[in-house]
């Protein structure tokens, strides 16, 4: 599902950790166990999104979070991630994430 707004625009050279908040997601008494996150390209050339995944996914309270790092400038990316909960349920939320050069 999409996740209802994009990312802020990231520049060349930029290192962030964004995630997405599952809250209105998880019934009471579930709560996040696991996040996976892949990178695509929507638009423009990037022969390794996946290597933008900077280390390992981690769960704040609600919040399954990723650090990105090395975004090609003039890309335009697809951050999906799908989260494991508790009580055996699979969520996925997708956004945008654009790269533009420095101004």
């Amino acid at each position: 599902m999409y996740a209802g707004r994009d990312f802020d625009v990231f520049s060349t050279g930029e290192k962030q950790t964004i995630g997405f908040d599952f809250v209105n997601d998880l019934p009471t008494g579930d709560s996040l166990s696991a996040a996976a996150f892949t990178l695509t390209v929507e638009q423009g050339t990037d022969s390794n999104p996946a290597s933008r995944l900077d280390g390992l996914p981690n769960i704040v309270g609600t919040t399954a979070i990723q650090t990105l790092n090395g975004l090609v400038a003039n890309c335009n990316y697809i951050l999906t991630c799908t989260a494991n909960t508790t009580l055996g349920s699979t969520l996925v939320l997708w956004s945008h994430v654009r790269c533009l050069p420095p101004s």
